[in-house]
């Protein structure tokens, strides 16, 4: 099994997601896309991050967020907890 392939995309065949990572590409242009196995240490990055956007997203929808001035209080929080790390 191989570990890794590239594929290449005219402009107007981009999956979406794809041509919105490149925000939307230049007509008439040819791109290339790489895909590789993860690493364990990177599988486990990416779940945990696709977890927390679905929690995200399900507080949204539940109207569960932070009004401006405690996100921005949050964000900081956050800064300075992986600062004295």
């Amino acid at each position: 099994m191989r570990q890794s392939a590239t594929l290449a995309f005219q402009t107007d065949r981009l999956p979406k997601e794809l041509a919105a990572a490149i925000e939307g590409g230049e007509e008439g242009e040819v791109y290339a896309v790489r895909i590789e196995k993860l690493s364990a240490e990177q599988k486990a990055i990416y779940f945990e991050t696709r977890a927390m956007i679905q929690e995200g997203e399900a507080a949204l929808e539940s109207g569960d967020y932070l009004d401006d001035e405690e996100a921005f209080e949050e964000i900081e929080h956050l800064i300075l907890n992986r600062a004295a790390k």
